[in-house]
């Protein structure tokens, strides 16, 4: 049985498998190599394998305080922050403070 693990695209293969799913997933806004290396600059790009294929992607933008400004204003509040070893970007974990506003009728 093959296991999932998740990996930081870094090598050109790893951040060449980053684009394959991106661009599987979002058609409409397929991405180049070069543009996914510019945007592994500025952001953190993760990789999922099963065994030895690519199945996902994730994109995690860098916090600031002007970016986070978004989420007291829909009722989240700030519960953890941190930077994991060898890492400079904090990670920070928000949980929803207010009951969530009851779904509207159609």
């Amino acid at each position: 049985m093959n296991d999932l693990r998740i990996e930081r695209a870094r090598s050109e293969a790893q951040l060449a498998d980053w684009r394959t799913v991106h661009n599987a997933i979002i058609p409409t806004a397929v991405l180049s190599l070069d543009e996914v290396r510019e945007r592994a600059g500025r952001n953190r790009l993760d990789v999922a394998y099963l065994g030895e294929v690519a199945v996902g992607c994730s994109t995690v933008r860098p916090p600031d305080e002007e970016g986070l400004r978004f989420a007291p204003a829909r009722g989240f509040v700030e519960v953890e922050r941190y930077v994991l070893p060898g890492d400079t970007v904090p990670f920070v974990t928000l949980r929803l403070d207010r009951p969530s506003l009851p779904p509207t009728r159609n």
